[in-house]
C-alpha cells in the first residue's frame, strides 16, 4: 500500500467569495494580498472562475476585503499538507485514501492540489477527530520546519455490502454499481450515518469543462518577475486573450502554484521568464454540481470523486472553491473518467470552449459554452 505524509501546518484560514464585479474596486487590495505580504510563510489561495473569486486566507487578510462585499463562511479551517509521494502526478488514489476516512467520520473538507503537494483543509473543531481517522503518527503538530512522517492511510473503498455494490438496493433502471443516493436522485443524508458506516456519497451532476488547463510552479524568489503576467492572468485580461474557465494561485510555505488555461501568451511568458517549473501535462476540469454549486459543509463530495476515479486508475488534481468543486483529470483520461462516473450512475454533461464527442456515446456532444473568465464584456471597468 502506498504511503502518504500528513503535516498539520500552523496556519488557520477561512474561505470567502468576492463577486467578479467587485474586482476593479478591490484590485488594489487583491494585489497587496498577493504580491506585498510581509509574511514569508503562509497558506493563501485565490481562484477566479466564471462564478466568482474565491479567497482562502487568514481572517486578518480577509478583513481587508470586507469593504467590497466579501462573503465569508465563518468556519476556521486548519491546513494539513498531504505528500504526493515519490510518483508525483502519476500516483493514483492519494486523495481517496485521505478523504474517504474523513467522509466516513462525517468530517467536511476542502481540498487544494498544488504543483508540489496536496492540502486538505479541516474545520478546526474537528481536527482531533480527523487525526484519529489515521494512525496517530500519520500527522505532526506544527513546527518551524516539520519533518514529514510516512504512514499508510486506510483505503476508503466501500465494503462489499455498500450501496455502490448492492444491485438489489438500486432501482431497476439504474446501473448495478451506481451509488444508491445518485440512483434515487436525491442527495445523501449525512446526518443519519456514523463513522462506522459507508462514507456519504454525493449525487450532484458533473460538468466536463472542455478547456485544457496547466499546473506549474513559480519559484518564490522570482515572484516579482511574474507580477504583470499574473495580474493579466487573474484580473485584467487583454482584449484578445482567449477565455479561461479557471485561473488559480496558491501560495504555501514551499511554493507558488498556478493553475491556468493553456493560452499561447501565458505559455510564452512562462518559457521566457526565469523561475518556472511546468510538468507539461494538460488537465481537463470536471465541475461538481449545477449552477447552484455544492454546499461547503456537505460531506463526501471529494471522497466520492476520488473513489470513482481511483477505481478507474485515473490520476486527478482537486480544487475546492466557495461555490463548487473541480476535479481535474489528464486530457487523455477524460473519456475513461466520464465512463467511470456514468457506470456509477452520475449525470455527466459537457460544456466549454470545444465540442467533444465520446466513443461510448457518439451522439452526446458538448452543451453550450460557459461564460468564462477573460471575456472583456463581463467587466466593463477593466476595459477603460
Amino acid at each position: 500500500m502506498a504511503s502518504v505524509e500528513l503535516n498539520v501546518e500552523a496556519e488557520t484560514v477561512q474561505i470567502a467569495t468576492l463577486s467578479r464585479e467587485q474586482i476593479p474596486v478591490a484590485l488594489h487590495t487583491l494585489l497587496r494580498l498577493i504580491f506585498f505580504t510581509e509574511r514569508a510563510e503562509r497558506f493563501f489561495s485565490l481562484t477566479v472562475t466564471e462564478a466568482d473569486v474565491t479567497i482562502i486566507a487568514t481572517a486578518e487578510d480577509l478583513s481587508l476585503l470586507s469593504p467590497y462585499g466579501l462573503q465569508q463562511d465563518g468556519t476556521n479551517w486548519r491546513v494539513v499538507r498531504v505528500g504526493e509521494g515519490a510518483q508525483g502526478f502519476e500516483e493514483v488514489g492519494v486523495i481517496e485514501r485521505i478523504t474517504g476516512p474523513l467522509a466516513a467520520a462525517e468530517i467536511p473538507v476542502l481540498y487544494i492540489s498544488t504543483f508540489c503537494s496536496d492540502y486538505v483543509l479541516i474545520p478546526s473543531a474537528r481536527l482531533d477527530d480527523a487525526l484519529l481517522c489515521f494512525d496517530p503518527s500519520a500527522a505532526r503538530e506544527p513546527s518551524k520546519q516539520p519533518a514529514p512522517h510516512s504512514s499508510a492511510a486506510p483505503p476508503a473503498s466501500p465494503p462489499a455490502d455498500s450501496p455502490a455494490d448492492s444491485p438489489a438496493d438500486a432501482p431497476a433502471d439504474a446501473p448495478a454499481d451506481a451509488p444508491a443516493d445518485a440512483a434515487a436522485g436525491s442527495p445523501p443524508d449525512a446526518s443519519v450515518r456514523s463513522a462506522s458506516q459507508d462514507p456519504p456519497q454525493h449525487s450532484h451532476p458533473l460538468n466536463v469543462l472542455h478547456a485544457c488547463t496547466r499546473i506549474l510552479q513559480i519559484e518564490r524568489r522570482h515572484r516579482q518577475a511574474h507580477t504583470h503576467a499574473l495580474i493579466r492572468l487573474l484580473f485584467m485580461p487583454a482584449q484578445d486573450d482567449p477565455p479561461q474557465l479557471i485561473a488559480s494561485l496558491t501560495e504555501t510555505p514551499d511554493e507558488i502554484s498556478i493553475l491556468a488555461g493553456d493560452s499561447e501568451w501565458w505559455n510564452e511568458h512562462c518559457k521566457a521568464t526565469e523561475g518556472v517549473h511546468d510538468d507539461s501535462q494538460l488537465w481537463v476540469p470536471l465541475r461538481v454540481g449545477d449552477a447552484c454549486g455544492t454546499p461547503l459543509e456537505e460531506i463526501g463530495v471529494v471522497a466520492t470523486q476520488a473513489y470513482v476515479l481511483s477505481m478507474a486508475s485515473v490520476t486527478i488534481l482537486y480544487l475546492s472553491t466557495y461555490f463548487s468543486d473541480y476535479t481535474l483529470v489528464m486530457q487523455d483520461s477524460v473519456e475513461t473518467a466520464v465512463s467511470a462516473f456514468k457506470r456509477h450512475g452520475f449525470n455527466v454533461t459537457h460544456h466549454g470552449i470545444h465540442e467533444i464527442k465520446y466513443n461510448d456515446d457518439p451522439d452526446e456532444s458538448a452543451h453550450e459554452a460557459a461564460n468564462p473568465i477573460g471575456q472583456p464584456s463581463d467587466s466593463p471597468a477593466l476595459q477603460e
